[in-house]
């Protein structure tokens, strides 16, 4: 899904000058390719698959090569400017990373259905949570169950 507010403008514009200083600092050549994949992320809700962005991005007359994605992806993770999920079929999804959008996800172990939530109190729980010798820089947080529909489905096949 396609986004255009201000706030995923300004998240953008920030993405793309963190990018750039992060390619001067370690004197990389800045390229087009990297600067489409973030583009293409952070205009994007929910969890992007390679393959999907690989198409996204060939759809809008800009040529990127699958391999290229890939490797991207990886830069782009490392940098932490997108994460990169491994939910319930394993396959590798993406999503732009803002600290201050921090959210959880709630996965089905049926259905694979996947819902992001926030929770202010678990929010404010881990970020006071002290480690020795440790300084995280974000965490992810998974929940996994049974969503409403395959529960009401699986009531009604225990009825049977």
């Amino acid at each position: 899904m396609l986004t255009t507010d201000i706030n995923s403008e300004v998240e953008l514009q920030q993405a793309l000058q963190k990018l750039s200083e992060h390619i001067r600092q370690n004197q990389l050549h800045y390229t087009k390719e990297r600067e489409e994949v973030l583009k293409y992320i952070y205009t994007h809700t929910g969890h992007l698959e390679a393959d999907e962005i690989t198409k996204g991005i060939a759809e809008t007359g800009f040529r990127v090569s699958r391999m290229s994605v890939y490797n991207i992806l990886e830069f782009l993770t490392k940098c932490q400017l997108i994460a990169c999920h491994h939910f319930n079929n394993g396959a590798a999804t993406y999503e732009k990373f803002t600290p201050h959008t921090q959210h959880f996800h709630r996965i089905c172990c049926n259905c694979g259905s996947v819902k992001e939530f926030s929770d202010k109190k678990l929010l404010r729980t881990l970020r006071k949570k002290n480690f020795t010798a440790f300084s995280p820089s974000y965490f992810s947080f998974y929940i996994y169950g049974l969503c409403k529909k395959c529960q009401k489905e699986l009531e009604i096949n225990n009825h049977k």
